[in-house]
């Protein structure tokens, strides 16, 4: 269930007509103006733009302006996540470092519970837009696969980061709940042999701690 702070967020959103707004990208230096047509650095535009939307509306991010996990954290220890993507092309962001995710819910394992603000865009003539925009869960987006049990980018046998699938595809599998998603965590951990805290007890200690630290079963 989404976080009512972060419904209340989307509400606004909504209410601010977003989809239906273009930005200009202009940089300028030395008295020298261009406008950008980039794709590449429009993820990071997005957030710039996105944390200075929160502020305008009295939303309180206690997070720093780093790369660690939440991309925004609000009283209560509630996590946002904003991730964007070329409405032109499937979803391709990176939703977490593999190992550093498996490593940190033996820790903070509540970070199952954050929600994902996930940005659609389309740029034309250096005017941005957003397409679209959802709301989901880390299970919502991401699911199965038959090569790797959990899309990820691997490279020569190495894993590096969980990818999404194409959650608004009907015919694309997610999974169904957040057990079915650690316990492929746990699978691809095993099978990969990293990170090295992820061994044969990795998913009972996630399972507890999380049980303790919410309340809740996984």
């Amino acid at each position: 269930m989404t976080n009512p702070l972060v419904s209340q967020i989307v509400s606004q959103l909504r209410a601010d007509n977003v989809t239906k707004k273009k930005g200009l990208l202009k940089f300028e230096l030395a008295g020298i103006s261009i406008e950008i047509d980039n794709k590449d650095v429009l993820g990071g535009i997005l957030q710039s733009w996105f944390s200075a939307w929160l502020n305008t509306h009295g939303y309180n991010d206690l997070q720093e302006a780093t790369q660690q996990f939440p991309d925004y954290l609000f009283k209560g220890g509630i996590y946002l996540e904003l991730k964007t993507f070329n409405s032109e092309a499937t979803p391709a962001f990176d939703v977490a470092n593999f190992a550093s995710y498996v490593d940190s819910l033996l820790i903070k394992p509540q970070r199952l519970n954050s929600d994902y603000l996930i940005m659609s865009y389309k740029v034309e003539s250096s005017r941005i837009s957003i397409v679209d925009f959802w709301v989901k869960k880390v299970w919502e987006i991401t699911g199965p696969s038959e090569t790797n049990i959990l899309n990820l980018q691997v490279k020569r046998g190495e894993v590096y980061n969980i990818r999404p699938k194409t959650w608004y595809n009907v015919r694309v599998e997610t999974f169904s709940s957040r057990k079915d998603f650690v316990i492929a965590l746990w699978q691809a951990g095993m099978r990969f042999e990293t990170p090295s805290s992820c061994d044969e007890e990795w998913f009972a200690k996630v399972e507890s701690l999380f049980k303790k630290i919410t309340g809740s079963n996984l």
